[in-house]
């Protein structure tokens, strides 16, 4: 009878005993892989918000010239060339930014995070799909993925709207995979559907999306769809590429013939696109292309060990193989736009507006590693959880190098510098000094802005733009509150206007700066991005600066700052003032 009652409490403590060490090695791998996608996740997230500019600028600022033809309705707007590219679908999100949210570009930036994250759920979903992975492979890989893709640089991309183009693609192309695989196991037609349309978002979204096409077709080969089922995709493919070259405009010659004449150089170039954004730990040429290669020879044999093992035509083989395949096929069209063969450090490969691609190369690449290790008989979970461990202390061990923070400062030094100059247009200050361009084509931008000051678009949307050239007693209240802690720091004189760098203990304080004769002549703020260059020595903390502008045509003399209150009704002064030097 007692060794009946002893009975299930011994089975239990037999069973905890056997586990807990198991679970303890979870704990031990995972936790910090979880702390550590999160952590750059999260700083990813907040470097974009610190990036964001409620203004276009470079290539973005083009859109502007179309916004009448999508008050209009007029859709042949879309179909227009956008450099070598048609981008029919992230225009359509860009004209939508513009009528319904008034051009603040939150909508662009907030999808294109969206799309990059979706990327990593899509990557979860295809590890997901083999059941026979063990716990600490399965979540391990999709961890590592998750650090990779939220790498640093990650934020530069995703923070510029016109580079939403290149998350949409790679969205669409991977998600287009994945549905191929889901079509290859469902006769469901709804699934191909889905695959043929994705295909059609990544090719009308960017350039490289057409290379989803030949992907698609073999793929639907190897499976062996049936003829009804490939010919579906075949006209898919054959329709939109015939589509894509109606009325384009070929804007330099196709360097195909380069490509094929010189093997070696182009071999070189995707490797140096592959190693990005590793390639920033050396400035030799030659260490990015041995980590390009290298890489490329670590795909290389997991693409043989996956056909080997009948793995490569699996729904995760399908996704995470087939991905890196799409976004090496995009390596090579890039070539064919931007190789130089009189370029030996092969600049045009690291360009930083595709780091998206070479960061979703390699967290691809860390997944299938892991995830095929993990399928080897006997040792795989072994020699997977081995794998991890190792590429997770040489992830951690890189990412402190000074090279990536050399990298990340010059990141932030162009946001700031693009803020600085949006602030200048808030302004009201025109001036040649050119870290304030904001467009190549100087005869555009005049002609752009009175109709975002029309239709309140972007930063004219805000009420502080109106306050410029009026009475400050007109619009606020002195504050009778001490005067806040503050000053000015510095200034720097350009042909149209004097900018002002000041601190204050009001964190993210709006500024204003009345002349002699009480009328507000300038308008500051805290850059969140940082400071531009013409302050990059000031040493006081980031959060607690400001830079504003005084437009010269006021003819003022002595200029002082002001706090706006959060209810935007009364000032607190700064004590300090500033004599303009004419």
């Amino acid at each position: 009878m007692s060794t009946h009652i002893l009975a299930k409490p011994l089975r239990l403590l037999n069973y905890t005993l056997v586990r807990l060490p198991i679970v303890i090695l979870r704990a031990l791998i995972l936790a910090p892989l979880c702390l550590w996608s999160f952590a750059n996740w999260w700083h990813t997230a907040r470097d974009v918000s610190h990036f964001y500019i409620d203004f276009p600028v470079w290539d973005y600022f083009a859109t502007i010239e179309h916004y009448a033809r999508y008050k209009a309705g007029d859709l042949t707007v879309f179909w227009t060339q956008h450099n070598e590219h048609r981008i029919v679908f992230p225009e359509l999100i860009f004209a939508a930014d513009l009528l319904w949210f008034r051009g603040q570009i939150v909508l662009p930036l907030v999808l294109s995070f969206s799309f990059y994250f979706g990327i990593w759920l899509t990557i979860v979903y295809a590890l997901s799909c083999d059941s026979e992975i063990a716990v600490i492979p399965r979540y391990s890989a999709a961890l590592l993925a998750a650090i990779l893709l939220a790498w640093t640089g990650a934020a530069h991309p995703l923070a510029s709207p016109i580079l939403l183009q290149w998350t949409l693609s790679q969205f669409a192309a991977i998600v287009a995979l994945a549905f191929l695989a889901k079509a290859s196991r469902n006769h469901d037609p709804r699934w191909l559907v889905y695959c043929v349309t994705c295909g059609v978002i990544a090719s009308y979204s960017s350039a490289n999306g057409l290379t989803v096409w030949p992907l698609l077709i073999g793929l639907a080969l190897c499976l062996r769809f049936g003829w009804r089922r490939i010919s579906i995709i075949l006209a898919a493919a054959t329709f939109s590429i015939c589509m894509y070259f109606i009325g384009y405009r070929q804007l330099g010659p196709i360097r195909w013939q380069v490509l094929l004449s010189h093997p070696t150089y182009l071999a070189k170039f995707v490797a140096t696109y592959a190693s990005m954004p590793f390639a920033f730990l050396r400035s030799e040429p030659e260490f990015a292309i041995h980590v390009g290669f290298v890489s490329l020879t670590a795909l290389t044999l997991l693409f043989l060990q996956a056909w080997r093992k009948r793995m490569l035509f699996s729904p995760t083989g399908i996704i995470l193989l087939g991905y890196a395949a799409f976004l090496l096929l995009s390596g090579v069209m890039i070539a064919a736009g931007r190789m130089n063969l009189d370029d030996p450090t092969f600049e045009d490969a690291k360009a930083v507006r595709f780091l998206t691609m070479p960061l979703s190369y390699w967290a691809m690449l860390a997944a299938a590693l892991v995830w095929i290790l993990a399928r080897v008989r006997v040792v795989g979970t072994a020699l997977s959880v081995t794998i991890v461990i190792a590429l997770s202390l040489l992830l951690f061990r890189m990412s402190h190098k000074s090279a990536f923070a050399a990298f990340y400062h010059s990141v932030t030094e162009s946001y700031a510098t693009q803020q600085w100059a949006a602030l200048a247009v808030e302004n009201g200050v025109v001036d040649p000094n050119p870290d304030l361009i904001l467009y190549p084509d100087a005869r555009l931008v005049p002609r752009l802005l009175p109709i975002l000051r029309a239709e309140k678009l972007c930063l004219f949307a805000k009420t502080e733009q109106s306050w410029i050239g009026r009475d400050a007693t007109s619009i606020f209240r002195v504050s009778t509150q001490p005067p806040a802690h503050g000053g000015i720091v510095a200034s720097h004189n350009l042909k149209t206007a004097v900018t002002l760098a000041g601190w204050t203990d009001v964190k993210n304080a709006k500024i204003v700066l009345i002349d002699e004769s009480n009328r507000i002549v300038g308008l500051g703020e805290h850059l969140p991005a940082g400071l531009p260059k013409c302050f990059e020595t000031l040493t006081t903390p980031l959060d607690l600066q400001w830079v504003g502008f005084v437009n010269r045509s006021y003819g003022s003399q002595i200029v002082s700052p002001y706090i706006v209150a959060a209810d935007q009704r009364s000032l607190s002064p700064i004590p300090t003032q500033f004599k303009i030097e004419p």
